[in-house]
């Protein structure tokens, strides 16, 4: 891309395309009036001027522009990461190196392979609208690691009890509740975390159910998903919480008991990670993940059966519903592939025997 300011306060900016076979197309011009001029000036803070008027972009740039025009589908704290290790660099040839050696930090410091490709795929999106909207004339970096490892693992019957005794013992009270509903319901922590109380929809004493918008869904459509696995223990939790804490904005709260254990208070769940890994220490169990509850959720409900031993939940309720939006989704969640109806009727994930009354007493 190239820019050309004129003395009257107009520019004109010089665009080459790039065909399918690689080639550049002839350039396409666009007339800037003296106030768009301005104002593309004004957009420009983070450019620096170089040979020939053209203008080399910095990356916190192009995260800012695609974030402007299409949000971050969910992955904030990865633009966010991003914005902060590379924010700063050109988007040039070096810029390769430069998330080379990002990419081999956050190895080194551990993180996982579907987390790196999650990085890589926020990178390659705003550099690719970037490139779509004529801020950069092409994307330097040409390979992206975007493989992701799908995890198979649900959780034992044996390992389910260990998991709840622990989670009694946690400071937090209301990890136990949160834990307990997303076993059954598929939700992710960030949403778990802020589902709002006004949420609980009871239009019958038969029929309640939680409506929520998830904040991370594809193509950032704001689409909302009904999750309606609640029993009378849960709706008891709920009730309770409402009677002892009326201020309270949440489902499922953070619950501590104050100085003296006299009595309890409620703050925002938060990101609890922390209280979730102790509870997995506590518990002795190994591998597993928070988001390893959405498969423990999505095969519970695959695998339900009702009053006349059909399956309660089908592909297309769960797309229905707003839980997952695709065939392919259902398939990474699903840990119920190549076992027949009986199977999934006798499986561990439909047969959770949790009595949560007696076990909070």
């Amino acid at each position: 891309m190239g820019i050309h300011w004129n003395a009257d306060g107009s520019a004109t900016i010089a665009k080459h395309y790039r065909r399918p076979d690689g080639s550049k197309t002839s350039a396409q011009v666009t007339v800037l009036n003296p106030t768009q001029a301005t104002l593309f000036r004004a957009g420009a803070e983070l450019c620096e001027r170089v040979e020939g008027g053209s203008l080399k972009i910095k990356f916190a740039r192009c995260i800012a522009h695609k974030l402007d025009t299409s949000g971050d589908g969910g992955n904030g704290s990865a633009y966010r990461l991003l914005t902060t290790e590379l924010g700063g660099k050109f988007v040039d040839k070096k810029f390769v190196f430069e998330f080379q050696k990002f990419i081999s930090r956050q190895r080194k410091l551990g993180k996982a392979q579907n987390t790196i490709a999650n990085y890589s795929a926020c990178c390659q999106a705003a550099l690719r609208a970037a490139e779509r909207d004529g801020l950069i004339e092409s994307v330097p970096v040409k390979d992206f690691d975007t493989r992701r490892e799908f995890r198979e693992r649900v959780w034992t019957e044996a390992e389910a009890e260990k998991i709840f005794a622990a989670a009694q013992r946690s400071r937090d009270r209301g990890l136990f509740w949160r834990i307990y509903f997303a076993a059954k319901n598929p939700v992710r922590k960030s949403d778990l975390a802020t589902l709002p109380r006004d949420a609980l929809k009871l239009v019958g004493p038969n029929t309640p159910y939680v409506k929520y918008y998830p904040r991370k869904t594809r193509k950032n459509s704001k689409k909302p998903a009904f999750l309606a696995e609640l029993d009378a223990d849960l709706l008891e939790f709920f009730a309770d919480t409402a009677k002892r804490f009326p201020d309270c904005l949440y489902l499922f709260p953070g619950i501590y008991q104050d100085a003296g254990g006299e009595s309890e208070s409620w703050r925002p769940a938060g990101d609890f990670k922390k209280a979730w890994s102790k509870c997995l220490e506590r518990a002795g169990v190994t591998d597993f993940h928070l988001h390893d509850l959405k498969h423990v959720a999505i095969t519970y409900m695959l695998g339900k059966p009702d009053g006349a031993g059909h399956r309660t939940y089908t592909r297309d309720s769960l797309k229905k519903l707003g839980i997952q939006h695709s065939d392919r989704s259902i398939d990474v969640y699903d840990q119920t592939k190549g076992m027949d109806e009986l199977a999934r009727v006798r499986g561990t994930k439909a047969e959770l025997k949790i009595e949560p009354k007696e076990a909070q007493g």
